[in-house]
């Protein structure tokens, strides 16, 4: 069998699975309800013009999103003492702020529960049957649970953008909106999907190697929580290493920051560009996939 084929039997595997079809209808009804809300409780009057569009991207009111738009120079002379280390936020409006939580959460799931599912119900034995080549099975795998990740988390970020717009159209302002915000927009819908993509090959090697969904789902949100108070605590060096720093860097166009010691208190400073931090989770999840390549070939799969 050739690896397209492979490949499309895989993906047809994927959405025939009702956990696919569930996160849809969920994001759709999650989006209606938060747009109602945000809706009904944006009040415009004579010192307040309601919910403005530019509050997806940016936290300000933004009357030309061309020339006004948050840039790293202009964050930085907008400063009363100018810090040339100082972490530059990038795009850190609404949807920024829930960029990486939500691709965390659904990378998570969609990833662990694709392997993790094979393993429950015994399934794996019966697809190796068919395609004995365990490398091929597995990159196939790796790359449904990729793309799988990527698509459902872009549709619920651009559900959700969509579900505020009609606040912003007749409860607010659409003030700003141009070309370069579409763009904006499009782009950072583009790298959640990626970095949801990424956690959902780390999530479905955790879930291989413990053939557990449970096991890989709790183990990424262990780590949300007790990651930053952790790094914090002991381990301050690790924090420009932090591979959720480090998403949500690259999901808003930030820094991701590291931690110095300044007469005696440890302050957050830029240390690479989101770039670099899209960079280094992408390596974060081949060192995982090489770890679920190598035990996937080893063990034995019952």
């Amino acid at each position: 069998m050739s690896f397209l084929r492979l490949l499309g039997s895989e993906l047809e595997r994927f959405l025939a699975r009702r956990l696919a079809r569930g996160l849809v209808l969920t994001v759709l009804a999650l989006g209606a309800l938060v747009g109602v809300l945000v809706f009904i409780n944006s009040h415009p009057d004579t010192w307040n013009s309601g919910f403005n569009a530019t509050f997806l991207l940016s936290e300000g009111d933004i009357t030309d999103w061309s020339e006004q738009r948050p840039t790293r120079s202009a964050f930085l002379s907008g400063e009363a003492s100018p810090i040339r280390e100082s972490v530059y936020p990038g795009l850190d409006g609404i949807v920024g702020g829930i960029g990486m939580t939500v691709a965390l959460l659904f990378g998570g799931i969609v990833g662990a529960s694709f392997l993790g599912a094979e393993y429950r119900y015994g399934t794996i034995e019966q697809v190796l049957l068919w395609e004995p080549r365990r490398h091929r099975l597995l990159a196939a795998k790796y790359v449904v649970s990729f793309v799988g990740s990527a698509l459902i988390t872009m549709f619920a970020i651009a559900c959700f953008s969509a579900a505020l717009w009609p606040a912003a159209v007749w409860r607010g302002t659409t003030a700003g909106i141009d070309g370069r915000f579409w763009l904006d927009l499009a782009s950072i819908v583009g790298r959640t999907g990626v970095v949801a993509g990424l956690f959902g090959i780390i999530a479905a090697t955790v879930a291989l190697v413990t053939k557990h969904t449970t096991a890989a789902i709790l183990g990424m949100l262990g780590y949300n929580i007790a990651a930053q108070i952790v790094i914090w605590t002991w381990f301050q060096s690790f924090l420009k290493w932090d591979p959720l720093q480090n998403a949500a860097a690259f999901v808003t166009e930030g820094d991701a920051g590291k931690l110095v010691k300044v007469r005696g208190w440890h302050e957050s400073v830029s240390s690479h560009t989101y770039l670099s931090a899209g960079a280094l989770l992408a390596a974060y999840a081949a060192v995982f996939a090489a770890i679920g390549f190598v035990v996937f070939r080893r063990r034995d799969v019952t």
